[in-house]
This record gives C-alpha cells, sequence and structure tokens, in this order.
C-alpha cells in the first residue's frame, strides 16, 4: 500500500508521472526533437548514435519583373520594395519555378554528457529550374520586351522564353558541426533546456557554371565567356563554404513544450571563387560575398501521448521560422539565362588594372548583387517515436519572401580613393569602376527583381537510434 502511494507521488522534471502499471503514462526524460542532443556515459545508457535517411521535395515558384523606362507600358506593376522611387515601373517578365528532389542523410553521435558531433549530406537526385511566360502574357510579348540594345545598336535578347536549365544532380555541400545543450530540464526541472551549436558547411563538387538544356545550334551547352577557361560542366552547389551559429532553448510542461532559437549564418567562396571575383582580388568590386542571413525560429510541440516505458511517444510540431537575407552577391533564378546570354554587353569582359601596373578581364558569369529582404516559413511536423531505436518523422512546409532586386551592381566603387589619371577611375565621380556593373541589367530602368516568391516543401525522415 505505500509503495502503491508512493508511486503515484512521483513527479519528474517538467511534469512526468511516473507509471504504476503498464497502462499509464510515462513521459520521456528528453526534449523533442529542436532541443535534443545525442549524448554518451549517462549511467544507463554510455553511448548514443542516431543514423538518419530523409527525403524533401521542394517547389519554389516566383514572378520575375523587369523595370521600364516606359511608364505607359500596358502591362506596368508599381513598386512596392524598400527604397524603389515612385517613378520606377515594373512589367512581368517570366515566371520562375524550381523543384528539387534530396536524399538527405544524418549522423550524430554522442560523446559526453549532452554535447554531440553531427553530420548532414544531401544527395541531390534532381534539380530542375525553368522560365515561362507570366499569366496574361505570351512568349512573344515577353521575348519582345527582354530585347535590349547592344552597344553596336543592334536588337539582341538577354535570354529568351521558355527558357528550361539542365537538370542538375549530386552532393552540393556537407555539414559537419557540433552541439551543446548547456542546460537540460531533464536533468535540472528548475532550468530550461538550452542548446548552442555550431556548423561549418564545405563545398562539395563543381559549382553551377550557367548553362542551357538544349543550346541553340552552333552555341556550347555551358557557353564559357572566358576563352581560357576551358569545358564547363553544369554543377550542383553554389561552391560556397560557410558558418552557421544557433542557439535554441525549450521548456518542457506537461503535454506541450514551448521553444524559440536564434542563428546567423555567413558563407564566402569556394570552389566557386572564380565566378564571384572574375579575374581576381580587384579593389573595384563591391561585393564579393553571397548574403548572409539571420534567423529566428518560434515554435510549440504537443505530445498528447507517449509511455517510457514502451519508448514510444506522438508530438505535433508549430514552427515559424523568419529570415532576413542581406544584400550580397551570388547565384539567382537568372544565373543560368543571363550568364549563358548572347549579348554582347553580358558576354564581353570588363577591364580593370588591379595594382596600378598589370590589366585583368573580368567576364560575366551569371552572378549578380541582390538586394536585402525577408523570408517567412510556416512548417508543421508529425514525430513518432515507434520503438526504441526507431523514430519517424513528416513535415510540410510553406514560405515567402518580399520582392528584391536580382540585378543592382552599383556602377562605381566610392571607398577606393585613387588619383584623377588612374584608369580605373572611368566615368566615376569618385572611386573606381565596380567590375560586377553590367548597365543592360544594373541600370535603373534595366534591373530584374523577384516578386511574389513562395516555397513549399515536404519532407520525410527515418531515424535509427543506437
Amino acid at each position: 500500500m505505500r509503495l502503491a502511494a508512493a508511486g503515484a507521488l512521483v513527479w519528474l522534471g517538467g511534469g512526468a508521472a511516473l507509471a504504476q502499471d503498464d497502462e499509464t503514462l510515462w513521459l520521456y526524460r528528453e526534449p523533442t526533437s529542436f532541443t535534443d542532443v545525442v549524448d554518451a556515459f549517462d549511467e544507463h545508457d554510455p553511448f548514443d548514435l542516431n543514423v538518419s535517411v530523409g527525403f524533401s521535395r521542394s517547389l519554389l515558384t516566383g514572378v520575375v519583373q523587369r523595370e521600364t523606362n516606359d511608364p505607359m507600358h500596358p502591362e506596368v506593376r508599381r513598386p512596392d520594395v524598400s527604397g524603389a522611387r515612385a517613378s520606377e515601373a515594373w512589367v512581368d517578365i517570366a515566371k520562375f519555378e524550381h523543384l528539387r528532389n534530396i536524399l538527405h542523410f544524418g549522423l550524430d553521435v554522442g560523446v559526453y554528457h549532452d554535447v554531440a558531433l553531427f553530420l548532414r549530406l544531401p544527395v541531390v537526385l534532381s534539380d530542375s529550374r525553368e522560365l515561362t511566360a507570366p499569366e496574361g502574357r505570351t512568349t512573344e510579348e515577353v521575348n519582345a520586351d527582354l530585347v535590349a540594345a547592344d552597344p553596336d545598336g543592334r536588337a539582341v535578347p538577354l535570354f529568351q522564353l521558355p527558357f528550361r536549365s539542365p537538370t542538375r544532380s549530386g552532393v552540393p555541400w556537407l555539414d559537419v558541426g557540433a552541439a551543446w545543450a548547456i542546460f537540460n530540464q531533464h536533468r535540472n526541472r528548475h532550468l530550461p533546456t538550452w542548446v548552442v551549436s555550431a556548423t561549418g558547411r564545405f563545398a562539395t563538387g563543381e559549382p553551377v557554371h550557367a548553362c542551357f538544356d538544349r543550346a541553340p545550334m552552333g552555341r556550347d551547352r555551358c557557353p564559357n565567356p572566358n576563352p581560357a577557361g576551358g569545358t564547363l560542366e553544369p554543377g550542383i552547389g553554389d561552391g560556397t563554404n560557410g558558418l552557421r551559429l544557433e542557439t535554441r532553448a525549450s521548456w518542457r510542461s506537461r503535454y506541450i513544450e514551448p521553444y524559440g532559437g536564434l542563428a546567423f549564418q555567413i558563407g564566402w567562396p569556394g570552389s566557386s571563387k572564380r565566378w564571384f571575383e572574375p579575374g581576381g582580388d580587384l579593389a573595384g568590386f563591391m561585393n564579393t560575398l553571397p548574403p548572409r542571413i539571420g534567423e529566428m525560429t518560434v515554435g510549440l510541440a504537443i505530445i498528447p501521448w507517449e509511455h517510457r516505458g514502451r519508448w514510444q511517444r506522438f508530438a505535433l510540431d508549430f514552427r515559424l521560422v523568419g529570415q532576413y537575407v542581406s544584400e550580397g552577391h551570388g547565384y539567382t533564378p537568372l544565373t543560368d539565362p543571363l550568364g549563358s546570354s548572347a549579348h554582347p554587353a553580358l558576354t564581353e569582359a570588363v577591364n580593370e588594372r588591379a595594382d596600378g601596373a598589370g590589366a585583368r578581364n573580368t567576364y560575366f558569369y551569371g552572378l549578380t548583387d541582390t538586394s536585402s529582404h525577408g523570408r517567412v516559413m510556416a512548417r508543421v511536423a508529425i514525430e513518432m517515436q515507434a520503438a526504441r531505436y526507431v523514430r519517424f518523422a513528416l513535415e510540410g512546409a510553406v514560405g515567402g519572401s518580399t520582392s528584391y532586386l536580382l540585378t543592382f551592381a552599383d556602377a562605381c566603387n566610392p571607398n577606393v580613393d585613387v588619383g584623377d589619371d588612374d584608369p580605373r577611375r572611368g566615368d566615376c565621380r569618385t572611386g573606381i569602376i565596380n567590375p560586377h556593373h553590367r548597365p543592360v541589367i544594373d541600370m535603373p530602368g534595366r534591373r530584374f527583381r523577384m516578386q511574389g516568391e513562395l516555397t513549399l516543401d515536404f519532407a520525410a525522415t527515418a531515424i535509427a537510434q543506437f
């Protein structure tokens, strides 16, 4: 009798209840997946190892618009981006679709109490991108708007619709990191679970190069504007290395576990350095790094049922993720069409002296400067602990982005002070010319932007826990 009464009164951290029989609920001593860190050297669990395999399918759509100097154009869309001038007018140019199917492999290894190392390896099964005529416009109308005068006065299209990129596949990067749960509520119920982590991203394989799905007769499928560059391949990743720092926290109270997190991500060119800095390290470049990303996450896990004795758990996870994406230089929906363009203003090299003596040619590979913007993603997931060593997760997400410029490189870098007789000054009043600048796409009245970007994601994951 005394043992039965004592068993009914035992209360584990976070509101857990100890069972008297097989049918009574036993709550887990681990947080939900957002703040869970595998560990080692616990009294009854000396070593943890998780192996995961997942599949994700992601569709990104949006409308590419081009700025026009003709405010009477019948297809004009007025601006709604921050910093836009009242005189700016935009025309729908193309509908963009980007579909990716990816296999995800993961490995988590516990090295001490609440300390783990992890590895993530994505394998892109297919990556397809295409530009088609936007709703309400014909292909002929759009192609007429894409014709731009070249330096000799001829009418040459920047690209033509429909435009399809080659279907790419391969391993774009490898993530390696470490996580530490500084506090663990299920070790000390008076403290929340607090996790910090650092992840390094390492580029693998050939970076993306601008290519056609079917090149016009007489042109290479993956044209190289640099005659000395050799044969090019479509590639798969952005060829950048990166570092992601993140902090997460959660608090379990009976059947709910609210949580939140902050993250910051930076990147720099790796194998794609020759695309980011064509011609080498030149003083005129304004942007040579991909956009930096700041991220905030808030969410709530609801655990309506779990049984520690049977190693079973069922959880619903609701999450909202907001991101700030800074100005930067890199790949965009227009990398393939612009980078493979036959327009002379994009194929001819820009010449800049490197050090006051030599001169270097800078070619255009399709990478452009993009403006800062925001993203929001809503996610719903179902997580099921089926048995002691097996866990499954299904998730869906929908997100959107504010409008942002796809091409807007400044003509001059005012931060470099040179004499009036320095040829790098060109027509700049101050500073020197920016080799990334291409007037045909970067000048006001000719710029491109992304409008109405929408992302739909689905993922399924199976995890073996040892």
